[in-house]
Parts: structure tokens; C-alpha cells; sequence
């Protein structure tokens, strides 16, 4: 194995997990600034969903457990909460909600 994929598993171990919940959280949001209620609601079960799919592909690939997948997927659906709430706070959110 050479430098360079060494670097590139070392660095794999962090992207994929900040890059997932960072989608998570914006798919949250995005969603939860789209519906009239329940955004939080709505925030959590994106996260859900967004580590369920996870999972799902881990399975898949017969990948063998590791804490990092745990970790990885429940800020997932942290950042999903995370989302929601923030939608559920914003202020183009809360005018729509009222119409």
C-alpha cells in the first residue's frame, strides 16, 4: 500500500462522516423550511432515514461493525434534529407556517 491511499483511508474516516451529517442537516432544513408543521419532526426523520440508507448499504457490502459506523450515523440524525429546529427557527419558515 502506498502513501497515498494510506492518506486517502486515514482521511475517508473523517470525510465520510462530517460530509454525511453535513447533508443531513441541510436536507433537514431544506425539507423542514418546506412543510407547514412539525419541522423538527420532519428534520429527525430525514436523519433517520439518512442513517437508515446508511446502514442499508453497510449491510450490502457485508462491511464488518465498527464503532465509527454507530458514531457516524447518529450524528446523522443529530444534524437532522439539528436541521429541523433550525428551520423550525427561520424566519422564511415561520412566515410560511402562517399563511
Amino acid at each position: 500500500m502506498n502513501e497515498a491511499q494510506a492518506y486517502a483511508e486515514k482521511l475517508g474516516r473523517w470525510v465520510g462522516p462530517i460530509g454525511g451529517a453535513v447533508f443531513s442537516f441541510i436536507g433537514a432544513f431544506w425539507i423542514g423550511r418546506s412543510v407547514a408543521g412539525g419541522r423538527l419532526a420532519q428534520g429527525t426523520l430525514f436523519g433517520i432515514l439518512v442513517a437508515l440508507v446508511h446502514v442499508a448499504l453497510l449491510v450490502a457490502m457485508q462491511a464488518p461493525f465498527q464503532w465509527l459506523f454507530v458514531r457516524s450515523d447518529a450524528g446523522k440524525v443529530a444534524a437532522g434534529i439539528a436541521g429541523g429546529w433550525c428551520a423550525s427557527r427561520s424566519r422564511r419558515g415561520a412566515g410560511r407556517a402562517q399563511r
